[in-house]
């Protein structure tokens, strides 16, 4: 490995940018030092505050530092191809920026990838998260688990090192899909972990709160798995056979006895159910049809304002 590249998508992260790329830096000058390895850092914006203002100033400062405006927001996955896609490194490191990803990890993570790992994946053995986040989180894993026809390990986030071949094949994927965990592990590609204890955030507010997971998590699941489609088909299935049970019910106490078929309670209770069931099922089937649908337009991922060109520290 002669060479990797940090990136980092930026959305209003002014405040913990000077300190971000001041570890950064620390890092790259002791890497290349102690093991003749150079880094460049990719960091890819799209903040609606002044943080591509001060983006801009430290990539005149800063040669190994460069900016990749997008024309508006894509979302977190497509900035991080953006990223990927200018990349010619032989190893690319992705993170967030809000030092929740300790950039002083990333030794470990080469370390890792000389002895073979194509991914290098970051686990976080605890964070501060709130109880209930906590435990949805698990219960959602858990989901997860059964349903994805991939194995995408628990606690595990963006943070994470993809060798060449790894984000090639990240970069030229054609499918829309906000879940890059899901993506990059998909090909079957070695990896392996590092487990840490994730600090706070830096500053700042996150971007990432309960239900921005969900969506992200529900994607994953839509995006990954046919299951969901199946599992629509057996519910379906299911209720066309109690409705036939409860018929011939009806049909042979009206025949055979003097008494109607009692409990409109129970009726009432089953009507709203199977209703419920219905627009379950017209809900997942209607995830995929998006999904199809967004595939179909062959829009591109991401537009680039402008680049700030760099090279790597001297």
């Amino acid at each position: 490995m002669k060479n990797l590249d940090i990136i980092i998508p930026t959305h209003n992260e002014l405040d913990s940018l000077d300190e971000l790329i001041s570890r950064i830096e620390k890092l790259a000058l002791s890497v290349k030092k102690e093991r003749g390895i150079k880094i460049g850092l990719i960091i890819v914006d799209d903040s609606s505050d002044n943080t591509i203002t001060h983006l801009e100033n430290y990539a005149k400062e800063k040669q190994w530092i460069t900016v990749i405006r997008l024309t508006r927001k894509f979302g977190q996955v497509n900035a991080i191809v953006a990223g990927l896609d200018y990349s010619n490194a032989d190893a690319m490191v992705v993170m967030d920026a809000d030092l929740q990803d300790p950039p002083e990890v990333i030794p470990k993570m080469i370390d890792a990838r000389l002895q073979g790992s194509d991914i290098v994946l970051i686990k976080r053995s605890s964070e501060y998260k709130s109880f209930f986040y906590k435990f949805a989180s698990k219960i959602f894993y858990k989901i997860q688990g059964a349903l994805l026809d991939i194995n995408i390990p628990e606690n595990v986030g963006e943070f994470r090192l993809l060798s060449r071949r790894a984000r090639d094949f990240v970069v030229t994927r054609s499918e829309v899909t906000s879940f890059f965990r899901g993506i990059s592990l998909w090909p079957g590609y070695q990896f392996s972990f590092i487990e840490i204890e994730r600090p706070k955030r830096f500053a700042g507010e996150t971007k990432y709160n309960f239900f921005r997971s969900l969506t992200v998590a529900l994607d994953g699941i839509i995006s990954f798995s046919s299951r969901p489609l199946r599992l629509s088909s057996a519910l379906s299935f299911l209720m066309i056979m109690m409705a036939f049970i409860g018929s011939v019910y009806a049909v042979i106490l009206r025949l055979y006895t003097s008494t109607w078929v009692p409990g409109w309670t129970l009726l009432f209770i089953a009507i709203l159910f199977f209703t419920g069931v219905q627009l379950l099922i017209l809900g997942i089937i209607s995830e995929y049809l998006l999904r199809i649908s967004e595939n179909i337009k062959q829009r591109p991922k991401y537009i680039i304002d402008y680049i700030k060109n760099s090279k790597d520290i001297e």
